[in-house]
Formats: C-alpha cells, sequence, structure tokens
C-alpha cells in the first residue's frame, strides 16, 4: 500500500472522529412531549357543544321573534276589531238616540194637539152638561174592571143634551186592511172608516146630537188616546168604525163577507141593545150579510178588543163588510150615505128610549 493512500485513510478516520466527538459535546434536546389523544377528543366535543348551544339559541330567538311576530298581529287584529265595534256601536246608538228624539217630537206635537182638540171640546160640552168627576182610572196603562154601564145615570133631556165619539179607525201610516185594485190602485180600509165616519156625524147632528171625532183627516191616533177622548168628555156612546179581511192561503180571498158589530164580552145590556138595533138597521138598509153581534175579539170570547175593553160608556166595534169582498165593497160604495143614516137614526133612538 502506498503512503498517499494510508494518509487518506488517515485523515477520514479523524475527520469522523472529529464528528462523534462533536455531536457528545452538543446537548441533546427533549423530545417534546406528544399531546394526549383524550384532550383533543375534549376540545372537540366542547367545541361541538358550543356549535349546538349557539344554534340553539339562534333558532330559539327566532322562534321567539316569530311568536312576538303572531302575538303582535293577533293583538294589532283584536285592537282595530275592537275599535272598529266600538265605532259602529257609536254610529247605531247616535242614529238611535236621533230617532228616539224624532219620535219624542213628534209625540210631543201630537200631546199638543190633542190637548188643545180637547181643551176646546171640553169648553163646549160644558155648556150642555158637566160630568159630576173624573171617570176612575183614565189615564192609567193598566187593564181596568169594565163598568156597568146599565147603571150609568141617564141624560137629561135639552137640545143638544147627546153626545156621541164616532171613531174613525187606523189612519195615516196604519192602512188597515187594504187590496190593490185592478187599476192598480189601492183600496185602504183607514180611507173607507173615515168616509163613513163623516157621513154618520152629519146624519147625527141632523138630531142635535153632539158628535166628537177621534179623527177628521188622515191622522193617526193611539187606541189608549180614543177612549181616553170618549171617557173624558163623558160621551153617551162610543162607536169605532172598521173594515175586515178575509185570508186564505195566505191571500186576501172573496170568500167571506157581511157586516158584524164586537162589543164587550161581559155583554152590557145597553151595549147589546144598541149593536142589535144598528145591525137590524144596516140589514134593512141592504146590500151585506148578516154575521150578528159578537162578544169578546176574534181570538177569544173572553179577551176584549181595546175600544171595548177601555171604554166607560157604552161602545162598539161596526166592522162594515169585507175589504176583500167586491159586493161589500160595492155595498158600501152604492149605500154609504144608506147606511150612516141608518146608524144615525138607531143611535138617536136609543138615546131617546133611555130617557123614558
Amino acid at each position: 500500500m502506498s503512503s498517499k493512500k494510508k494518509k487518506t485513510e488517515a485523515s477520514k478516520k479523524e475527520a469522523k472522529n472529529v464528528t462523534e466527538t462533536q455531536k457528545l459535546q452538543e446537548p441533546q434536546r427533549a423530545p417534546e412531549p406528544e399531546k394526549p389523544k383524550e384532550k383533543e377528543e375534549q376540545k372537540g366535543t366542547e367545541l361541538q357543544e358550543i356549535l349546538t348551544a349557539k344554534s340553539t339559541e339562534e333558532k330559539n330567538q327566532k322562534k321567539t321573534s316569530k311568536a312576538s311576530w303572531i302575538l303582535g298581529s293577533v293583538f294589532g287584529a283584536l285592537l282595530t276589531g275592537a275599535v272598529v265595534f266600538l265605532a259602529v256601536c257609536f254610529y247605531r246608538t247616535s242614529a238611535d238616540l236621533q230617532a228616539v228624539q224624532a219620535f219624542s217630537d213628534g209625540l210631543q206635537t201630537k200631546l199638543q194637539t190633542t190637548e188643545a182638540r180637547l181643551n176646546e171640546l171640553s169648553q163646549t160640552v160644558s155648556a150642555v152638561r158637566q160630568p159630576d168627576s173624573e171617570p176612575e182610572n183614565v189615564g192609567e196603562m193598566n187593564e181596568e174592571p169594565v163598568p156597568d154601564t146599565t147603571s150609568m145615570p141617564k141624560p137629561t133631556p135639552a137640545p143638544e143634551v147627546y153626545t156621541v165619539c164616532i171613531d174613525a179607525g187606523h189612519g195615516a201610516h196604519d192602512t188597515g186592511a187594504s187590496i190593490e185594485l185592478e187599476d192598480g190602485t189601492w183600496r185602504q180600509e183607514k180611507d173607507d172608516n173615515l168616509r163613513l165616519a163623516k157621513l154618520v156625524q152629519a146624519e147625527l147632528e141632523k138630531y142635535g146630537i153632539k158628535v166628537v171625532m177621534t179623527r177628521e183627516d188622515d191622522s193617526f191616533l193611539e187606541l189608549y188616546d180614543r177612549t181616553l177622548l170618549a171617557n173624558s168628555l163623558d160621551v153617551d156612546a162610543l162607536i169605532s168604525l172598521h173594515r175586515n179581511a178575509y185570508y186564505y192561503n195566505g191571500k186576501m180571498s172573496d170568500g167571506v163577507s157581511g157586516v158584524e158589530i164586537w162589543i164587550h164580552s161581559s155583554r152590557p145590556t145597553a151595549d147589546r141593545q144598541l149593536a142589535n138595533r144598528i145591525l137590524d138597521a144596516i140589514l134593512e138598509v141592504g146590500g151585506m150579510k148578516d154575521r150578528g153581534v159578537r162578544y169578546g175579539s176574534m181570538s177569544d170570547a173572553e179577551e176584549d178588543y181595546a175600544i171595548n175593553r177601555r171604554s166607560l160608556m157604552p161602545s162598539m166595534i161596526i166592522e162594515m163588510g169585507f175589504v176583500s169582498s167586491e159586493s161589500d165593497n160595492a155595498a158600501l160604495d152604492t149605500y154609504g150615505e144608506d147606511y150612516a143614516r141608518a146608524i144615525a137614526a138607531e143611535v138617536y133612538e136609543w138615546l131617546e128610549s133611555r130617557m123614558e
């Protein structure tokens, strides 16, 4: 082996020894400890819980927000409905108050007119006869006992000593029985009643009888006011003129006709006598069938019509035929004056007979 080769190997061996010596002299670094796997899993779980809690909180916030919006909407709708309801109630109340006020004004006017008529009639009648005392229960709305008209004082003989009240039934908005004619016009009971009442008034006055009319035009008077007028003037008789109507299957029918007279259910002698006399006189004129003198009312023989129930003198309701009957209408149109003349004559003769 050559000396050059040996020198090279000795150099490499020396260099290797130096390197190993340096490595031994360098400080040894401690290896980094490995992170425990459990901690990583715990952190992952905590992170997941945080994310889940945050998501749940966001969902709850959304639900709360939605619920608040719904409640707000419902409350707003209820509030709006309440406002509308109160507005409607206020409007209706205002309208009702106006209607009540209008009715009250009309009633006040009517009362003033009636009072004026009563004063005028009272002054006229007082010159002929002054009643001993005002009848009991006048002005009360309660049911009052029907007086025994046969025991009432007889009128004293003198010119115009008798006073009779003629009541034309219905009036104004209260038309009574009505039927449409072929020409398109309407025949109304209130008009027939007033027309006959005026004819009877004229005939009674020919006998010197003082006549009190409950109405002389197309006006309306309550039933109570009609009897109040007659009672307050202490008239000798109250005759209310009406007309009937017959209905079949809900429609007016020509199947029934005739005249009838209604008096009190207790059948007072004076009332019955006058009613029979008037009915016979009307039948003698002709044109209408006899339906008799009747007692009480159509619905109940023991329940009286207001005119007969509240009057304090002989009273009756004369039903002058049926508006629904062509023959009765024709008879009233043809013999109206004759009927009035017959009624007045019998009233006068009846009053005279009570003087005997």
